[in-house]
């Protein structure tokens, strides 16, 4: 394939998933459920007090409350609002809890809030769109990635980028002010240098690299420590290396030099390294009760939410639609499996297995492995305390009622590429991960138009206004211009201006790339 058009099909997913995840991030309510008053509130009070927030004592700021009952946060959900704009009188909510998160991401945020005109909300929007911006990162090196295992499946990296940009749940994720984005370009970019390590062998500037982004995961959310896993697969994999020694000396140091000093601060603060005692202290939320039948639907849903959560305000719901679809995403990741066992062990396979294939699938190994081990400890988490094995110790409690798709965004790339590459050989395998995608662009628009959009601006107003209408009694036409009128009433002007440009920009570069899809028939 040319040169030329690989960058311009390359240019194309990319355009896609930045539309995509703007489109999520412009039309879904302001305040959403992701904490954004905590995680915003975290970037502002680092670029107004030049200080991180102190979980149990720093309360939200007036501007951002005050926001928050202006645009009616809590009538879109349908919840109560709370008694008054007094941050005590709010409860858990009126406290800045995300202060005890690493600062990476609201480091990179802050001088980008620091230049940005217009109210705090005009702000949170703004640093939406950065967000997305900044998610690109982790879909341009799903596809360098998959192109150094490719070897001779040229379309591959192509699916596979265009696949991650279509993936509901992880679309959601990244499209509010969260710090989960910077743990996902951060991971992205260590399973990167894995993986070149893994395949190329250490070098000082890779030893170097690895651990300065390994550091950098646990600076961006410490559930980014379960990485070592394929850190240390790679260095396995370069066991051979003159000095291994000190290569993994210089990483280790790299890596400590950002943490250090913030487990440090942790200690002195909250007397925990991670400083999530802090929030613990002010949490109403209790692990849920451990039981066969709950452990078994913790993973169904760690497996089903992976792909995507049919929300209704803050409680993951669901219809035959969705079942339908959660049916056909577990055949293909069936299907997936059985197509990595035969390609990981040389049985019937459609192409021969080269010698330098072994190291490829080496490292596909290793990735199975870091995926098996971030679904283990979320789903053991998601117990703590109350799963048998552990007593009174708690291991990374979960603390959120759902079991959500975004706490794997560290291993999205790797789930992404094992899943790619499984489908990829089997009978048929290119035309079942353009399947695939196709499938989950489809969910994406359902779930944003049929089911997220119609919650919050149509029927939640009316519940909390008590003028909820009977089946029948609003004739469609009139529902859709209160639903429009509710949508944009509580955007700011910079937003609403280009509300009207974003479904065609977004339709254009859906064809876009679903002609690189088609055109990555001819690439091999």
């Amino acid at each position: 394939m040319a040169e030329k058009q690989g960058r311009w099909l390359l240019a194309s997913i990319l355009a896609l998933a930045l539309l995509h995840g703007i489109l999520y991030a412009s039309l879904m309510p302001p305040w959403g459920l992701l904490d954004e008053e905590q995680h915003l509130h975290y970037v502002q009070h680092l670029v107004e007090e030049r200080a991180i927030p102190t979980v149990g004592t720093t309360m939200l700021s007036a501007e951002i409350i005050d926001s928050a009952f202006d645009t009616e946060r809590w009538a879109h959900f349908g919840w109560p609002a709370p008694p008054s704009r007094d941050p005590l009188a709010m409860g858990l909510e009126g406290h800045s809890y995300e202060g005890y998160q690493p600062p990476l991401y609201y480091a990179v945020m802050a001088p980008l809030y620091r230049l940005l005109p217009g109210t705090v909300l005009d702000k949170l929007y703004a640093l939406r769109w950065a967000t997305v911006a900044l998610s690109l990162l982790s879909v341009f090196i799903v596809f360098r990635v998959s192109r150094l295992l490719a070897g001779g499946a040229v379309a591959l990296p192509y699916l596979a980028a265009l696949l991650m940009a279509v993936i509901p749940e992880r679309t959601a994720a990244i499209s509010r002010v969260n710090n989960d984005v910077a743990l996902e370009v951060a991971a992205a970019a260590l399973v990167w240098v894995c993986t070149l390590i893994a395949l190329r062998g250490l070098t000082w500037r890779r030893s170097l690299l690895l651990g300065l982004l390994f550091g950098l995961t646990m600076l961006a959310k410490i559930s980014g420590a379960l990485l070592i896993v394929p850190v240390a697969g790679a260095l396995w994999m370069a066991r051979g290396t003159p000095r291994l020694g000190g290569h993994v000396m210089l990483a280790g140091v790299a890596a400590a030099a950002p943490v250090v000093p913030w487990m440090a601060r942790n200690l002195r603060v909250y007397g925990d390294l991670t400083g999530s005692s802090g929030f613990a202290r002010i949490s109403p939320l209790q692990l849920p009760a451990f039981s066969w039948q709950g452990l078994l639907g913790a993973i169904w849903d760690l497996f089903r939410h992976f792909w995507f959560v049919w929300w209704k305000g803050a409680v993951a719901s669901g219809n035959a639609v969705t079942l339908a679809a959660q049916a056909l995403l577990t055949l293909l990741v069936v299907v997936s499996v059985a197509g990595l066992y035969r390609s990981l062990w040389g049985r019937g396979m459609r192409r021969p297995i080269s010698d330098d294939a072994a190291p490829r699938r080496q490292v596909l190994l290793i990735f199975a492995a870091a995926v098996a081990a971030y679904g283990l400890v979320i789903v053991l988490g998601y117990f703590g305390s109350n799963f048998p094995l552990f007593g009174n110790r708690v291991l990374v409690p979960v603390l959120v009622p759902v079991i959500q798709g975004r706490y794997f965004l560290p291993v999205v790339v790797p789930a992404v590429i094992l899943f790619c590459w499984g489908l990829a050989h089997v009978w048929q395998g290119d035309r079942l991960v353009k399947g695939s995608i196709a499938l989950l662009a489809a969910l994406s628009l359902l779930s944003l138009f049929g089911n997220l959009l119609p919650y919050h601006y149509y029927w939640s107003p009316l519940a909390a206004r008590g003028e909820l209408p009977m089946a029948g009694t609003v004739a469609l036409p009139e529902r859709g211009r209160m639903l429009v009128a509710q949508l944009i009433s509580h955007k700011p002007a910079s937003i609403r201006a280009v509300l009207p440009w974003l479904l065609p920009l977004f339709t254009a570069s859906g064809i876009a790339a679903a002609a690189t899809a088609r055109r990555s028939q001819r690439l091999a």
